[in-house]
This record gives structure tokens, sequence and C-alpha cells, in this order.
């Protein structure tokens, strides 16, 4: 696991992935850059970079490196930001959710916020905030219903959806800001799924011999 690539950027803008390249490069950071088409544009009007992500991968051991060398790039722009920057406005509270919720935002908004609740005089306990955060994004996301009634029935009739959905609520996982991976969906959905990805494996090798079957005793 310590070896494995994970995703700890993905970014739409290819000059921002270069930006990210350079400084784990800069920085020896080992790395992988992956693209991945979007599975689906409702406008039809995305070209093709457009609706491509790029992946920055590392090593898990190395997000927090990762993540200082990219606070150090981002600090003398922080420090030469315009007085009409937009976070300038926000209120203390909207400031330390940001740094609360440091995965949601860049690195230079995070920067910028505790620089601004700095300068007005507010202390706060960032790393009971980043274990608050972690914790909440632990939490298992619990399927919905019609999807697990859904790939019942498509593993079933034997179908590839029904066993892609089985094997997703079985064994997707996410990446925390941490690095860390885990499960995205609790012990019973789990279950479903591997249930389901089973049975759609069981029914579809069972209609494959009964066609086989039906083949060999009625050749014509």
């Amino acid at each position: 696991m310590d070896n494995e690539f994970i995703t700890f950027r993905k970014f739409n803008d290819p000059a921002l992935a270069e930006e990210m390249v350079m400084i784990l490069t800069k920085n020896a950071t080992p790395f992988s850059v992956t693209e991945e088409m979007l599975s689906f544009d409702p406008t039809f009007a995305s070209s093709a970079e457009a609706a491509k992500d790029y992946l920055i991968k590392i090593k898990q051991g190395d997000f927090l490196r990762a993540e200082d060398s990219i606070n150090q790039s981002e600090k003398e722009q922080v420090d030469k930001v315009a007085k009409d920057h937009y976070l300038l406005d926000f209120n203390n509270v909207e400031l330390i959710d940001i740094i609360a919720k440091e995965d949601e935002w860049s690195n230079f908004d995070v920067l910028l916020a505790r620089k601004i609740l700095t300068e007005r005089g507010i202390d706060i306990n960032e790393s009971a905030l980043k274990k608050e955060r972690l914790e909440t994004l632990r939490a298992p996301t619990k399927a919905n219903t019609l999807i697990v009634v859904i790939g019942y029935l498509f593993a079933l009739l034997g179908g590839g959806l029904g066993c892609f959905i089985g094997w997703r609520l079985a064994y997707a996982k996410t990446t925390l800001p941490n690095g860390e991976r885990v499960f995205i969906y609790p012990t019973n959905d789990r279950k479903n799924g591997e249930r389901m990805f089973w049975l759609g494996i069981a029914v579809f090798i069972l209609v494959v011999i009964v066609k086989i079957s039906d083949t060999v005793n009625n050749p014509y």
C-alpha cells in the first residue's frame, strides 16, 4: 500500500496540472499523471481537452510532504494578495470553515484564510479541526435503496450492470486528505454488494452453460 500511487489532486485544466507537476518535481516527490475522460457531458459542448481530467498521483506516505511543498510555493502569492480579494469579505466563521474543510479549497485560499484570521487576532485549533474533518470524511455513505434494488435485479438477469454496482458497493474506496484510503459504503451495503456481484457472476455462468448445452443438444 505504501508504494501504491493514489490520487492526490485532480484537475480539469492542464496548466494547473503542470504547475502541480513542477512543484512535485522540484521537491523530488515521486508522482504519476493519468488522464481520465469524463463519462458524460450533458451540454455536448466540451472539447476533447475540456472533457478530460488530469489525476496527479503520489504515494500515501508523501501526502503531508507534498502539502507542505505546495504551501511553501503559495506563501509568496498570499503576501501579495490584492486588497479586493473576495476572501477579505468573509467573516470569521466562514474563514474558519475554509480551514476546517481545506480539502474543498485551494492551498492558496486556505493560507489566505489563515493569514486573515491571524491579522484579526483569531486563534483556532487547527489540529482539532483537521481531526474532526477526517472523522466526518471517514463516515461511510449509505447507498441509495433504489440503486441496491436495481443492482440485484440486473444481477438476477445476469447483466454486467448488476456486477458493476455490486463491485462498487463492496469494494469502492475514497482517499482522505491525509492519504488514508477508506471504504465508501457501510458494512451492510458492502455485504449486499458482494452478494450482488457473485450472484451476477453465477447467473451469467449459468446462462452460458444453458446456451452451450442447448447448442450441443440442438446443433441445427
